[in-house]
C-alpha cells in the first residue's frame, strides 16, 4: 500500500509515488516533532541523507515545462491583462506562444506590434 499523504478535510489518501527517489523521501519520513528518533544525532544523519535526496529530487523535476493561462468572460480587459503577463515573460528572456480567438480571421494590430519580438513569441489568431 503507498504511503499515506497529510490529512486532507480529514481523510488520508494514498499518494502515488513516481520514482525511486520520491520512495526514499517517503521512506526517510517528516522531520520535527515528529521524528522517531530520541537522540540528537540520528536525527540529524537522516535529516541530511533527507536534505540530498529532496536536493536529487528537486534535480530531477528541474525541466522546462510551461504555463497555460486562460482570460474568459465578458466585456473589456481580457487581452490588456494577457499582454500584460507576455511582455513581462518576454523582458525575462522565456518565449511566449499567444493563441487569441476572435471573430474574423483577421491579424490583430498587438501581433503586429510584437512582432518585434522575433523568434520569441508565437501568436496565433483563430476565428471564422
Amino acid at each position: 500500500m503507498p504511503p499515506l499523504q497529510p490529512e486532507q478535510n480529514g481523510v488520508e489518501a494514498p499518494v502515488a509515488l513516481e520514482s525511486p527517489l520520491d520512495r526514499a523521501a517517503a521512506e526517510l519520513g517528516p522531520g520535527g516533532d515528529l521524528a522517531p528518533e530520541k537522540e540528537a544525532e540520528a536525527y540529524r544523519r537522516r535529516m541530511a541523507r533527507r536534505q540530498e535526496v529532496q536536493r536529487q529530487r528537486v534535480g530531477e523535476r528541474n525541466l522546462e515545462k510551461g504555463l497555460v493561462m486562460v482570460f474568459t468572460g465578458d466585456g473589456k480587459g481580457k487581452t490588456t491583462a494577457a499582454l500584460g503577463l507576455v511582455l513581462r515573460t518576454l523582458g525575462h528572456g522565456e518565449q511566449v506562444a499567444v493563441v487569441q480567438f476572435i471573430k474574423g480571421g483577421w491579424q490583430p494590430g498587438e501581433a503586429k506590434a510584437l512582432a518585434l519580438f522575433g523568434e520569441s513569441l508565437h501568436w496565433h489568431a483563430l476565428g471564422e
